[in-house]
Order: C-alpha cells, then sequence, then structure tokens
C-alpha cells in the first residue's frame, strides 16, 4: 500500500510503501492494481532520516521506498499481476480552509501550476481548482496542510 509520495528535489519523486504480504525484490516489475498499469522498480530502500539504505529486498511489515515510479500514487495498491488486490482508499476529511492564490506576474501563473502540482502528488487533502465566475486559483485543505505552504496568506 502505497502511504506517501515525496517530490525528492535529488532522488526525484520518491514512493513510500508497506508490504504486508509476500516479498518484493529489486530490479522487477510491479503491478498497480488500483490503475491496473505494470511499473518497473529499480532500487529498493530504505529511508533513515535524511540518508537512503538499500535494500535487495522488502518483507511483511517492511516500509520502504522507491524512486521514480511515474504513475503510482498515494493510496494505490501494489502487487503480483497474477493475485491482484485493490486495498480501499482513505477517506480524506473534506477541506476546512480555502484561500485565493495569485501570481505576483503574469509569468509566474506557470511556476505556480508547477508548485501546486507537486504540492498536490504529496498531499491528498489539499484540493486545487478554478472558479469560473472570478477567475481565481483556488487552494483548500487542512490548516495544518495549507500553513505549510511556502507563499505569504
Amino acid at each position: 500500500m502505497v502511504y506517501k509520495t515525496i517530490a525528492d528535489p535529488y532522488a526525484g519523486r520518491l514512493t513510500l510503501f508497506r508490504v504486508y504480504s509476500g516479498t518484493l525484490a529489486s530490479d522487477t516489475g510491479i503491478y498497480n492494481a488500483s490503475r491496473k498499469i505494470t511499473e518497473r522498480i529499480g532500487h529498493l530502500f530504505f529511508l533513515e532520516g535524511k540518508s537512503q539504505k538499500p535494500t535487495d529486498q522488502v518483507i511483511p511489515g517492511d516500509i520502504a521506498a522507491v524512486a521514480k515510479l511515474k504513475e503510482t500514487t498515494t493510496g494505490d495498491t501494489i502487487c503480483a499481476e497474477k493475485a491482484p488486490l485493490v486495498f480501499e482508499k482513505l477517506n480524506v476529511s473534506p477541506p476546512i480552509m480555502t484561500f485565493a492564490i495569485e501570481p505576483k506576474s503574469r509569468g509566474d501563473e506557470e511556476k505556480i501550476t508547477t508548485a501546486l502540482h507537486r504540492l498536490l502528488e504529496e498531499d491528498p487533502t489539499l484540493h486545487f481548482s478554478r472558479n469560473e465566475q472570478t477567475k481565481e486559483m483556488i487552494l483548500s485543505g487542512w490548516v495544518r496542510s495549507i500553513s505549510k505552504l511556502p507563499w505569504k496568506r
């Protein structure tokens, strides 16, 4: 079960998951039962603070990470293709705080959209939309999620 996705500036996109049954070895393929696709994984590793400890295999109970999965995101279930299984997705409570955000200049809109896309991949409690009437970009989420954002409110 993939429980977190992190956009790391050095390693790229890190996918953190917990193994509930079976084993998974490095340099093999995985089946994403939630999206019905197959992806190739490279090296598996354990996160220990800021460092990454490589491993050849993970077993039940392990919490591990893999870099650069293209389609797999938070909440997806990865398993063997021969025996697909999909865990129920976590229920995310509705957002309690909403802000309208705007770029400082016209050229910054693309930068904001790129940054928001990365944040939305990492945090499933955030929601982004555009208000068609006011043409505003709307960001909603929990106070804790929004307070960590890097711009002034």
